[in-house]
């Protein structure tokens, strides 16, 4: 019913309201995530104190719930909505979408996984590690699994096939997809 010159219009007008909306959301998330605080009235944590969080109560439970669960690794958890955010304003297609989808939980437990292999600072707030109740998780199957692999007659994978090795691989593979 429109012309196509305004129907084409809108649709970039649309497209880049969205990806505007993406990248705003992956700011404010990052914004909660960098003034999160132990403190903080959360989920897990009834209190009666004023947030200290910039975003209020719910930046508080989603940044309390972010690195409770993925600790450290919760920073580049939204980082791919950001740059789909960027792809949707400059009207760019990223290549191997399927691919990415994949790879980005993917890795995000992975590097989870990796810093709860990191010793905890003291200074750390929290009981679990640094990689966050997933990590610590996937941690800790590694070191049951691991053990019964280096056997000669149970070997499942080649050595290369580490939790610290996989992740390098992961982002290597997620960075050789979006070349520069």
């Amino acid at each position: 019913m429109l012309p196509s010159a305004v129907e084409s219009g809108l649709r970039r007008l649309l497209f880049g309201t969205y990806g505007f909306v993406l990248i705003a959301g992956a700011c404010a998330v990052w914004v909660s995530l960098a003034t999160w605080s132990v403190h903080d009235p959360s989920l897990n944590n009834a209190t009666r104190a004023v947030p200290r969080n910039l975003l209020g109560g719910w930046g508080a439970v989603i940044a309390d719930l972010a690195v409770q669960s993925l600790g450290l690794a919760s920073i580049i958890l939204f980082l791919p909505l950001a740059a789909w955010g960027w792809h949707l304003i400059a009207r760019t297609v990223p290549n191997r979408r399927k691919f990415r989808l994949l790879a980005w939980p993917a890795s995000v437990i992975l590097l989870a996984a990796a810093l709860a292999a990191l010793p905890q600072p003291k200074s750390w707030p929290l009981p679990n590690g640094l990689g966050g109740i997933f990590g610590d998780f996937f941690m800790a199957g590694a070191h049951v699994i691991g053990p019964s692999c280096r056997k000669p007659r149970y070997r499942l994978w080649p050595d290369w096939c580490s939790s610290s090795s996989a992740s390098r691989c992961c982002f290597s593979l997620a960075a050789r997809a979006h070349p520069s």
